[in-house]
């Protein structure tokens, strides 16, 4: 295949003609390929021949087409049958009905008495109908695209990608793409670093006499991952989200081996959106959790209520494996070493991979609950408009899966994408892991430890996981951490694995994943320490103390608790009007009463007292 030749493809049964049809094609140095066959085997042939050569037009003879219906041009439907191709229709007598109809659909048509020159130039138009003058981001930027879709740069030229979105944004006359606003990538912040087998890019498509102002989105991705995302749109999405709150997708186009989609965000101005992951960074926790509200509770109420099935006995890990092709990832993690020891992380801890393979993938549930997710949701996923809607993207992997898919996901992402840590020591995600551990069920009451809770970073980050940790308790109904643990860790497992993202992500991914072990394989008797801690001063600590340091012991403990109301009463807050669950409520009385206690032994210490 020559990529710089337009290429051809002559659907013709009649030998005479098609020699003179491809040898009239050929002197205009056109790459000319020829369908085989007859009847319907003619037509499969040609779409094969077109898929395999990336034929840019296809010429037809419009006695193979058969009768047309002029009071009904919309049934002639053979652009759709070849597509991406364009078409070009010839006949041996004059036709006004074939005319028509090729006009219609904004086919090329000539006749076959027509001199060459006529052909090929019909022939040219179809190839150059959808040109449009594309502002990519920079010079070269085929080649990102290549190396994000794991194609060779020459698989994807510049001209491809050009009738790409001509197809797309058919009323365009230039399309300016601009990366996503995101985070600055550091080493210490590596955010920005892409999760997907895909580039999205914010668009601004300019009309003829007018400014088409409407935020837009378009992703260019495989033929097949767009032909699949469309799909799930129209079956999961398109009038099922609650009040249609979702990017709307306008429309998508597909050529042999690459396919782009479009969305666009109705009745929100462009300087109003950003992508969740910048949103995340520059907000704090109780704003973050309004909008992880409205995305779970509201946006998505009908794929978690109306959608949601209990099934009897079920394998979780055949789930996650089915979605993420787990058995094939965890190839890729060390298995050679029973115990894994971690930068900054006192002790060793288990191989998370050797564990599942071993023991976590045969553990069988008394009921699973499953609904209708997302599927895929990461921090560039989903947009914020400066109302704190949610505004979802990227539906390729829409469907039925376990209800918890999503949460787990976005608390993975959270946690090991979006929160910064150095390099070298592991100690505060880690610290992090260990504290949103300490719980029993998924409803309790999640409270930090000191060190988290000092640190602004962790502790944004852990009030912004208790909290969603409670948003899906309340959308799914699932109260069993170790169902919800289990989910986490497959997910987490599978961010360990993936080579496109950066190598700190990873290896944190595969410590938060050594720790969920640690968590499910803690004998019974062990299970205590991992109570919701209620923190509690003892005051018999303080015997023996200058009054001084005892008064600052005190201090120290009450400003604690006051970092730990904050966080209580943020996840308290998500209720909204429901009933609490019994564990959360219970905690919150704990949590009243040390604070009382704390405050009357304050007093008692400024009183002079013991």
């Amino acid at each position: 295949m020559d990529t710089n030749r337009l290429r051809v493809l002559v659907v013709e049964d009649e030998l005479r003609q098609r020699i003179a049809t491809v040898e009239n094609l050929r002197q205009f140095d056109y790459e000319v390929h020829v369908a085989e066959g007859e009847g319907a085997a003619l037509l499969a042939d040609a779409r094969r021949q077109l898929m395999e050569h990336f034929c840019h037009v296809a010429v037809i003879n419009a006695r193979l087409i058969g009768p047309v219906n002029l009071l009904d041009p919309t049934q002639f439907d053979l652009g759709r049958q070849l597509t991406p191709a364009g078409v070009v229709l010839y006949s041996t007598d004059r036709d006004d009905a074939i005319a028509y109809v090729a006009g219609w659909h904004r086919m090329g048509y000539v006749r076959a008495s027509d001199p060459p020159r006529t052909l090929a130039e019909a022939v040219r138009v179809q190839a150059d109908q959808r040109q449009v003058r594309i502002d990519w981001p920079h010079d070269g930027f085929n080649r990102d695209i290549a190396q994000a879709l794991r194609m060779k740069p020459e698989q994807l030229l510049p001209q491809d990608l050009t009738d790409l979105l001509g197809r797309l944004f058919p009323r365009a006359v230039a399309v300016e793409l601009k990366l996503l606003p995101g985070v600055e990538n550091t080493p210490e912040n590596p955010a920005a670093t892409p999760v997907r087998r895909a580039v999205v890019l914010w668009t601004q498509e300019r009309r003829q006499y007018t400014n088409y102002l409407t935020p837009k989105v378009t992703k260019i991705s495989t033929r097949d991952r767009i032909q699949r995302e469309v799909d799930n749109y129209t079956n999961h999405v398109e009038s099922q989200l609650k009040h249609n709150r979702q990017a709307r997708l306008e429309g998508h186009a597909l050529l042999w081996h690459i396919g782009a989609c479009a969305y666009e965000f109705l009745g929100v101005a462009p300087d109003d959106l950003q992508p969740f992951q910048r949103f995340y960074m520059e907000n704090d926790a109780e704003t973050i959790l309004e909008a992880l509200r409205t995305l779970f509770l509201q946006l998505c109420e009908v794929w978690y209520i109306t959608e949601r099935q209990v099934v009897s006995g079920g394998n979780l890990y055949a789930l996650y494996d089915s979605a993420l092709d787990l058995d094939a990832h965890l190839g890729r993690v060390q298995q050679n070493e029973y115990r894994l020891r971690f930068p900054g992380v006192n002790g060793d801890l288990p191989n998370p991979a050797l564990w599942v393979l071993r023991e976590g993938k045969q553990q069988v549930f008394d009921s699973l609950t499953t609904c209708i997710a997302h599927g895929d949701l990461h921090g560039d996923n989903f947009f914020v408009d400066n109302t704190r809607m949610t505004w979802l993207i990227d539906f390729e992997h829409t469907g039925r899966t376990h209800a918890l898919r999503d949460f787990v996901e976005l608390e993975a992402d959270i946690k090991l994408r979006l929160t910064a840590y150095p390099d070298r020591d592991l100690s505060g995600l880690a610290a992090l892991e260990r504290s949103l551990l300490a719980v029993r069920s998924v409803g309790d009451l999640l409270l930090p430890a000191p060190d988290i809770a000092a640190d602004a970073g962790l502790f944004k980050t852990f009030q912004t996981l208790a909290g969603l940790r409670h948003l899906a308790c309340q959308a799914t109904g699932i109260t069993d951490l170790t169902e919800y643990l289990h989910a986490l860790l497959y997910e987490t497992l599978f961010m360990a694995t993936l080579r496109r993202l950066r190598e700190q992500v990873r290896q944190r991914a595969l410590l938060s994943a050594a720790l969920i072990v640690d968590r499910l394989t803690t004998r019974s008797g062990l299970r205590d320490r991992f109570q919701t801690a209620v923190p509690r001063l003892d005051a018999s600590a303080l015997d023996g103390r200058p009054r001084a340091e005892a008064q600052a012991l005190v201090r120290q403990h009450l400003q604690h608790l006051t970092r730990c109301y904050h966080c209580a009463e943020l996840q308290k807050k998500l209720y909204h009007g429901p009933a609490l669950p019994e564990a959360l409520r219970d905690s919150l009385e704990l949590l009243h009463e040390e604070g009382r206690r704390t405050r009357t032994l304050q007093e008692t210490l400024q009183r002079g007292g013991a």
